[in-house]
């Protein structure tokens, strides 16, 4: 009887583990969650966004932050419950846990409440963010170029690239590379710019400048416009240097880091309205009619920002290969166009946001 009893028992662990090699097991998806807001101490205050991967209880990601300058550094941790406590991440820094750390309450709402400490710079913060809606991206079409892209726009027909050779290609939206053009900003100083924008006549790039003052040196630009024939007589100066340049049907803005804004200017330089951009690195910038977007430079991640300034949704972008960097944005109808550019090449993102 007993041994009746074993062999029943035997036959069931045996069909268990039949079942169980069958069916396999499940794997734990993976959800992606964004975080803008601000830390604040008695003698500090910025801005910071929080980007993480969450599989079960595991957290990986990147943190950006800063008032003047972004700060940034890949973290990893856990999430137990309701709560999130972060480091730096070991496998892409050296081991040192307490160099960083950053606890958390995930609300009801999504929001985060907490405190944040960098030991380095003598930071121990509170922290307070609200979740991003986090929009899908359709990736329509994608173009390699041989060469290295810093910035793009696109002029109603063809998409222009700026490059490092010191040319502009001119692009058809089916990749196909039309033509090179140069342009001088003197007679023997060939120039491409790191930012574009059309205004719907003339293209727009920046020539840096550095004045040397009695109180240090001071970094302006002046915004020249030309064409496919060549420079423009048009010019304007403007008291910072542009990380991007939108036109937005009726004004002109410039993307300012340190600390960032979008900064609305007229034709002479002069500053008509300047709006808080709450992402310590914002990089490009684009008008689609309604909302700017933008780009981390860290984060690689696009952000929509509404016509106040506050950021809305967040989309993963396609591609970002860890040697690349953000290259360039551009506006297409009702598609945006996303550069990134590895050393020696770029490629090219036709995308449609939804």
């Amino acid at each position: 009887m007993r041994f009746t009893c074993l062999l029943a028992l035997l036959g069931l662990l045996i069909t268990g583990c039949s079942k169980s090699n069958v069916v396999g097991v499940v794997a734990v998806p993976t959800q992606k969650h964004t975080w803008i807001g601000t830390y604040s101490n008695a003698s500090t205050h910025g801005d910071v966004v929080v980007d993480l991967a969450q599989t079960g209880s595991a957290l990986t990601g990147e943190i950006v932050f800063g008032s003047s300058g972004a700060t940034y550094l890949p973290v990893s941790g856990t999430m137990q419950s309701d709560s999130m406590f972060l480091v730096v991440n070991p496998a892409y820094s050296p081991p040192n846990p307490a160099e960083f750390s950053l606890r958390a309450q995930v609300l009801t709402n999504g929001s985060l409440s907490g405190t944040m400490a960098l030991a380095s710079a003598g930071l121990n913060a509170n922290l307070s963010c609200r979740v991003l809606p986090r929009r899908t991206i359709d990736a329509d079409e994608t173009h390699s170029v041989s060469s290295d892209v810093i910035a793009m726009t696109y002029d109603g027909s063809r998409l222009w690239l700026s490059t490092l050779g010191s040319d502009y290609l001119r692009v058809d939206p089916n990749g196909t590379i039309v033509d090179t053009i140069a342009i001088y900003h003197e007679p023997d100083a060939h120039w491409t710019s790191s930012v574009l924008m059309f205004d719907g006549a003339l293209l727009w790039g920046v020539y840096p400048i550095t004045i040397m003052d009695p109180g240090g040196a001071i970094n302006v630009a002046d915004l020249l416009a030309f064409t496919a024939n060549g420079r423009a007589p048009d010019s304007v100066r403007i008291e910072h240097r542009p990380h991007g340049l939108a036109y937005d049907g009726a004004h002109s803005w410039s993307l300012r880091g340190d600390p960032a804004a979008l900064i609305r200017y007229d034709a002479t330089g002069a500053v008509t309205d300047s709006l808080h951009l709450a992402i310590p690195d914002a990089s490009q910038l684009v008008f689609d009619g309604a909302h700017f977007w933008t780009i981390g430079w860290y984060l690689k991640v696009l952000f929509e920002v509404d016509t106040s300034g506050e950021v809305v949704s967040v989309c993963d972008l396609p591609g970002t290969d860890t040697g690349s960097f953000p290259a360039g944005l551009a506006v297409e109808g009702s598609h945006i166009w996303y550069a990134e550019s590895p050393i020696g090449a770029a490629m090219l993102h036709r995308m449609t946001i939804r």
